[in-house]
C-alpha cells in the first residue's frame, strides 16, 4: 500500500501546490478581463466580440480544472449536514462507509464523464466547433473539462480505496466531517 500513499501524496501535492495556484491564474485573469470588458463597454462604448465567450470559457476552464482540487482537500459537496450529525451522534463507522461510498460515486461519475467526453472532443475538432463569437475553437475548453473530471474521478478513487483500507484496519476517520457544536 505504500506506492498508492506515495502516488496519493504526489497527486496530492500537484493539485495543491500547481494546479490551484494555475487555476487561480486563469480565474483572476478571467475576472480582469471582464472587468476590463466592463469598462470598455460601458465608458467607451467598444468591446471586443469575443470578450465575453474568453471569459466564460475560461471560467469554466479554471472552475472545471480546480474541481480535483477541492475534491483533494475533500472541500466538495456532500450532504454534509447529514454526516455531521451522524458523527456528532458517535455513528463514525456509519460516516466512514457513507464517505468511501460517497468517493467512489463521484469516482463513477467524474469518470464516465471523462471517458463519455473524448469522441465530443474528437466531433469538435472533425466539425471545426467554434464559440458563439467564432473567434475560438471549443476542443481546448472541452479538454480542460474533460482533465478536471478526470483528476477529479482519481482523487475520489484514491480517497476511497484509502477510506476501505482505513476502514479494514480500524482506523476510522472522521476528517471528511467537520463537526461543528452550536
Amino acid at each position: 500500500m505504500s506506492s498508492l500513499d506515495k502516488f496519493s501524496t504526489l497527486l496530492n501535492k500537484f493539485l495543491t501546490e500547481i494546479l490551484s495556484k494555475f487555476t487561480a491564474i486563469i480565474l483572476l485573469g478571467a475576472t480582469l478581463f471582464a472587468l476590463l470588458e466592463i469598462v470598455r463597454r460601458y465608458i467607451f462604448g467598444q468591446v471586443f466580440e469575443w470578450g465575453m465567450d474568453a471569459v466564460v470559457y475560461a471560467m469554466m476552464s479554471g472552475i472545471a480544472l480546480s474541481i480535483s482540487v477541492t475534491q483533494a482537500k475533500k472541500n466538495h459537496l456532500v450532504m454534509s449536514a447529514f454526516l455531521q450529525a451522524l458523527a456528532a451522534k458517535g455513528l463514525h463507522k456509519i460516516v466512514a462507509v457513507l464517505d468511501i461510498l460517497v468517493s467512489f460515486c463521484i469516482f463513477l461519475f467524474c469518470s464516465s464523464l471523462m471517458v463519455t467526453a473524448w469522441p465530443t472532443i474528437q466531433r469538435s475538432i472533425i466539425m471545426n466547433r467554434k464559440t458563439e463569437s467564432l473567434a475560438m475553437y471549443l476542443w481546448p475548453f472541452q479538454v480542460a473539462l474533460m482533465i478536471g473530471f478526470g483528476l477529479m474521478g482519481l482523487v475520489a478513487l484514491i480517497q476511497a480505496i484509502e477510506g476501505v483500507v482505513a476502514f479494514w484496519r480500524g482506523n476510522i476517520s472522521t476528517d471528511s466531517v467537520r463537526v461543528t457544536e452550536i
